[in-house]
C-alpha cells in the first residue's frame, strides 16, 4: 500500500512537472529538468545578468507527529506571518521617523 501510494504521488508530481514545462516552453522559455521534480529556467535581470529560476514539485505529507499537511492552513500561516512582518516594518519606520523628526528640533 505505501509503495502504491509513493508510485501515485511520483506520477503527480511527473505530470505536474511537465505541465509546467510546457507552459513555460509555449511562452518562448526553455526548461532544463535538473531532477524528477525540478525545472530550472535560464533567465536575464534588467541589467543583462544571466540566472536561473528552479521550480520544484513536491507533495508533502505532514509532519513527523503524523499530522498531514494541510495547504489551506500553510497558506493562512503564510498570510499571518506576512502580515506581523508588514506591521513590524511600518513600526520600525514610524520609529525612525520619530526619532528623526526629534533630532531635527
Amino acid at each position: 500500500m505505501a509503495s502504491n501510494v509513493k508510485q501515485l504521488r511520483e506520477a503527480i508530481k511527473e505530470e505536474w512537472v511537465d505541465f509546467l514545462s510546457e507552459v513555460i516552453q509555449r511562452r518562448g522559455d526553455e526548461t532544463l529538468q535538473t531532477a524528477s521534480n525540478e525545472i530550472a529556467i535560464p533567465v536575464v535581470d534588467a541589467e543583462g545578468g544571466e540566472h536561473f529560476v528552479v521550480l520544484t514539485v513536491k507533495i508533502p505529507t505532514g509532519s513527523r507527529d503524523g499530522d498531514a499537511y494541510d495547504g489551506y492552513a500553510a497558506a493562512e500561516d503564510y498570510a499571518i506571518k506576512c502580515e506581523t512582518k508588514r506591521v513590524k516594518a511600518l513600526e520600525r519606520e514610524r520609529k525612525s521617523a520619530e526619532r528623526k523628526s526629534k533630532g531635527s528640533k
